[in-house]
């Protein structure tokens, strides 16, 4: 069955998955989409705590090469992000899974907690013990629904810089419609059975997604990074990130499939372990073959503004 952590579908199940009602799926999918998993917890939504650490935080609509953006950084000598923990996400708190994924102790990650006044004296912690454990100054965090609590998240930590990667939004939902597509069965990366989401769906959580994230253009520590852009020209692309960071270049951003360590364990973020293989450019345009034409005369106008606003041809498809 579907193992719930923090009321995040982890998908991390066994082969029982396969008698799962379709309908019961879907839902808990659209629940996650919605954010309608997200709580009220005092110590998040009242945090008072302010760090003035340099931290980078990677958000975007999921499907929109955030995990990609997350292992190149993270080969940086002066670069440390995990996969993703939800830590930014105002959700039912899950020590044991942010242990896990950030490969530390959980007694420690425990002691944290308890001795953090709120969530966000709590995020510095891990923030700490992180750069203190793996020997490097700035410390990141990657998950896809940080573009969401992008506010939160620059009253907190007022030194951060976000990243938002964005891609064209035929292409997401395209691949969203389909997603999740793994599962891991006895600690082994395998295909899940076929589903498709409504590509209603997919593009409404695209837009919702990408709108929050746009509301902060113009403030000095954000960055818009498209996903044709760094599979594209992944120099200049990391260049120009790393300058908004204040960070030398190192030709070893451009090597990340070449890493080694807990941190780009694919079992840890499996649905994109592709992210961790060379750059390749064959998923720009998926769209064009996953897309029938009547679906594109149905969804694309409801994309065309936001596709001009991001930069991309609207008018280079069905609408």
């Amino acid at each position: 069955m579907f193992r719930m952590v923090g009321k995040i579908l982890l998908l991390n199940i066994t082969s029982d998955m396969i008698n799962m009602e379709k309908d019961r799926y879907d839902q808990e999918l659209k629940t996650w989409w919605r954010n309608e998993d997200w709580t009220e917890q005092q110590t998040f939504v009242e945090a008072k705590f302010v760090s003035n650490e340099p931290i980078v935080v990677i958000g975007g609509c999921a499907r929109s090469g955030t995990t990609l953006c997350r292992v190149m950084l993270n080969a940086h000598p002066d670069i440390v992000i995990g996969p993703h923990t939800n830590i930014f996400v105002p959700i039912t708190v899950n020590l044991p899974y942010i242990a896990s994924q950030l490969s530390i102790d959980l007694d420690d990650v425990k002691r944290m907690h308890c001795h953090s006044s709120d969530w966000a004296e709590f995020i510095d912690n891990i923030r700490a013990a992180m750069v203190h454990k793996y020997n490097k100054p700035v410390w990141g965090e990657k998950t896809a629904r940080n573009v969401h609590s992008f506010d939160w998240i620059l009253r907190h930590f007022p030194n951060c810089r976000l990243i938002h990667m964005v891609r064209d939004g035929r292409d997401v939902i395209s691949s969203l419609r389909t997603y999740p597509h793994k599962q891991l069965v006895d600690d082994e990366i395998c295909s899940m059975p076929h589903h498709e989401m409504p590509l209603s769906e997919c593009a409404d959580r695209w837009l919702r997604a990408t709108g929050e994230g746009m509301a902060f253009r113009g403030d000095e520590r954000y960055i818009e990074v498209r996903y044709e852009d760094m599979v594209r020209e992944p120099e200049a692309t990391m260049r120009r990130i790393l300058a908004v960071m204040g960070l030398p270049f190192n030709e070893v951003v451009l090597k990340h499939d070449c890493q080694a360590g807990p941190l780009v364990d694919t079992t840890k973020f499996y649905q994109n372990a592709t992210a961790i293989t060379p750059i390749n450019h064959k998923a720009i345009g998926r769209w064009r073959k996953d897309i029938s034409e009547s679906e594109q005369h149905e969804i694309f106008p409801h994309l065309s503004q936001r596709l001009n606003e991001l930069g991309y041809d609207a008018s280079n498809g069905a609408l």
